[in-house]
């Protein structure tokens, strides 16, 4: 082998080990993903539309010697999911719809009327529905549990009350079956003077004795949803 050729020959050697030996990122061919599995990907992401007339947000509260319990019902509201996960969640609830399932006749509309806020002079008290006509859950984490016996998702979410946005939690069943979806929460509680509802609190104002309202309101999503077609 003459001296051109043996150069020739080298040059071919380094080049085709300097080629084996690149590993860095950006000389790797990138991952290929088929139309196919993108359509997979996107198609597997699916709509649910709350049902308003199974869907309900329970509600308690207490005073000294008496617990008050009722409903507020959804106005609007939707799931995404993909095949049997909750991937997020949204719940517009319809203030005006607030009732008080533990008294009839005129104490029940009273308590009503002054949650409400259609008392007047006691718009403010709580709700103050003709200034605030909705409220809003919308998820921010939905979390799936694995070792629960009762629930399998800790959902995360802001929560909107007389345009006061805080971040609460809490477990829920969840069920998606045949493009519908069940979800039962468990009891958790939220502080009311959080959102700005500070009517006979003790712990806003002093000397009130006996004569508050507690803070702490209890509350149990039961929601159900079917798919968007």
């Amino acid at each position: 082998m003459n001296f051109p050729q043996l150069l020739v020959f080298s040059i071919s050697l380094i080049l085709i080990f300097s080629c084996k030996s690149d590993n860095t990122p950006d000389s790797q061919e990138p991952v290929q993903v088929t139309s196919s599995e993108l359509k997979n990907q996107i198609s597997s992401k699916r709509s649910m539309a709350l049902d308003l007339m199974k869907s309900k947000i329970h509600w308690s509260a207490s005073k000294p010697g008496t617990r008050h319990n009722g409903t507020v019902t959804p106005k609007s509201g939707s799931i995404i999911y993909s095949r049997s996960e909750i991937l997020s969640a949204n719940v517009e609830m319809d203030m005006n719809t607030i009732s008080v399932l533990d008294l009839t006749g005129d104490k029940k509309s009273s308590l009503e009327s002054h949650l409400k806020g259609t008392v007047e002079g006691k718009e403010a008290d709580f709700f103050d529905i003709r200034q605030y006509p909705t409220s809003e859950f919308r998820t921010t984490k939905v979390v799936k549990l694995a070792n629960d016996r009762d629930y399998n998702y800790l959902i995360y979410g802001y929560l909107t009350i007389k345009d006061v946005i805080k971040e609460i939690a809490f477990k829920a069943f969840v069920e998606i079956k045949d493009d519908k979806m069940v979800l039962n929460s468990e009891e958790f509680s939220i502080n009311r003077t959080e959102w700005g509802i500070h009517y006979l609190s003790k712990s806003i104002f002093g000397g009130l004795k006996d004569n508050f309202i507690g803070d702490e309101v209890k509350i149990k999503l039961q929601i159900e949803a079917s798919a968007d077609f």
